[in-house]
């Protein structure tokens, strides 16, 4: 899974910015969604990303992966990524 090409992700002073060039909308990302995205942009698995969740939220292996799977929907909805994983995809 990754962004598009034309999608940018940005950190600055601990706030990330997700901004869609073709759009021109952004989206500003919570602490969580921040260690997502930018997990998504370093190429990193589904299930890497997760752990990272997990360990550094503090949080259940199984709510990272609901928090994670719900993120990627929702980016995926609203068209920025490609090759998102099957277990992700809403049915």
């Amino acid at each position: 899974m990754k962004f598009r090409i034309d999608v940018r992700v940005r950190t600055s002073d601990d706030k990330t910015v997700i901004l869609d060039m073709k759009t021109g909308k952004y989206w500003h990302l919570n602490s969580t969604a921040s260690i997502i995205a930018e997990g998504i942009q370093n190429g990193e698995s589904l299930p890497e990303i997760c752990a990272l969740v997990s360990s550094v939220k503090n949080v259940a292996p199984q709510t990272a992966a609901s928090d994670c799977a719900q993120f990627i929907q929702e980016l995926s909805n609203v068209g920025l990524l490609e090759d998102v994983p099957a277990e992700t995809r809403s049915r």
